[in-house]
């Protein structure tokens, strides 16, 4: 997950990705040149949005992303630690409000959304 304020410094980075390269049918889709290595998929978050309906696609050459208001819903925790490696990772209860006004099926563009009060509620109350 990309916050649009480090979409140009995660861009500047790229360049360090090794094993890597972006998918020819999905730009915002790195895939692996060997099998132990897993794909990245870059996706925008943008913490202004007030409505987790909303999408939009940030349109960059060389790395466009989508953004969904949903993911507005996320703030950060704790990173996890493993082996030298920092892992930034989300709190829970934005993951939970997060899953609870979508409803995916694992499938591929397949979310919905609940009813915008849960998210309007919730909102309320964290502010």
């Amino acid at each position: 997950m990309v916050p649009l304020p480090s979409h140009d410094a995660v861009k500047s980075r790229l360049t360090r990705l090794r094993g890597l390269s972006p998918s020819p049918d999905e730009p915002s889709v790195w895939i692996p040149d060997a099998a132990d290595r897993i794909e990245v998929n870059f996706i925008g978050m943008d913490s202004a949005l007030q409505d987790p309906t909303e999408a939009y696609v940030v349109d960059d050459a060389q790395l466009p992303l989508l953004v969904f208001g949903a993911l507005s819903l996320l703030r950060p925790d704790e990173p996890v630690r493993v082996e030298g490696l920092v892992i930034p990772v989300p709190r829970l209860a934005g993951l939970l409000v997060e899953k609870l006004v979508t409803d995916r099926s694992g499938e591929k563009g397949s979310a919905t959304f609940s009813s915008p009060s849960v998210f309007s509620s919730w909102r309320r109350t964290m502010s």
